[in-house]
């Protein structure tokens, strides 16, 4: 009676998990680089790091060993426990009224800006990964991390197209080794 009561509980939690509205990459051999959504004949950049390889989007460069900046974003991946993030897509407008002859009075925008959070576990690479985008009057922050191998993805973007744009680049990851890194 017991295991039937722990069975009950664990497929009511799985039931309850939102199901992503994206759909995993399957790519076949760690050297290739493409994602998919990716305009034909568009060549991706393979990225080796220890233990893992991904495809980076077409334009974008290295700032850093960990860092590539695209024009509307950037992404940054790393090991251990990917680093806290708040507040980053929250942008407020302040709208100042002035009359002639007058002062001027600054106004907040009426309302909460207006957000979304879309987030789901995903099997990237043959490992389970947990991959969001939080998008929240405009700004994207985006992210994939895999508990399990300790890697973490963090993206910024300005616009929908270039959170899209990180979560394909997310989706390319491939663990090279027997466990990951």
């Amino acid at each position: 009676m017991r295991h039937r009561a722990c069975a009950i509980i664990l497929l009511a939690a799985a039931c309850a998990t939102a199901v992503p509205t994206w759909a995993p990459v399957a790519r076949t051999a760690p050297e290739s680089c493409s994602a998919p959504g990716a305009p034909a004949g568009v060549a991706w950049q393979l990225v080796t790091a220890p233990g893992l390889t991904f495809c980076m989007a077409p334009g974008w460069h290295a700032r850093d060993a960990s860092t590539w900046i695209g024009t509307a974003g950037s992404v940054t991946w790393g090991t251990g426990t990917p680093p806290a993030r708040s507040g980053a897509v929250v942008v407020r407008d302040y709208v100042r009224s002035c009359q002639v002859g007058g002062g001027c009075t600054a106004y907040e925008p009426s309302g909460p800006p207006s957000c979304s959070d879309n987030r789901g576990s995903e099997v990237i690479g043959g490992q389970a990964a947990t991959v969001y985008d939080l998008a929240c009057s405009g700004r994207h922050m985006t992210g994939a991390t895999w508990r399990e191998a300790g890697i973490w993805f963090q993206g910024d973007a300005e616009d929908g197209q270039t959170a899209s744009l990180e979560l394909m680049v997310f989706r390319t990851m491939r663990f090279v080794g027997p466990a990951g890194p």
